[in-house]
């Protein structure tokens, strides 16, 4: 089980992304025992970055960088 800094060492995103996916229900949140679980968590990011790539999950208009591109 890993932190939420932890986490976003594993995944190459800062503190304030993950707290941002974790609020948003992208990534699974801790169950009970205070942790977070890495495949998990990595699993459920990959899909969402697939879905994003596919058009299948739409990014939040503040998600967006003034390029138009997802900063995650």
């Amino acid at each position: 089980m890993a932190n939420q800094k932890e986490l976003a060492q594993h995944l190459d995103l800062t503190d304030r992304q993950v707290r941002y996916l974790l609020a948003d229900g992208i990534l699974p949140t801790s169950r009970g025992n205070g942790g977070l679980n890495l495949q998990h968590c990595r699993l459920a990011y990959f899909r969402y970055l697939r879905g994003l790539n596919s058009g299948q999950v739409k990014a939040e208009a503040g998600e967006l960088d003034e390029d138009g591109i997802d900063p995650l």
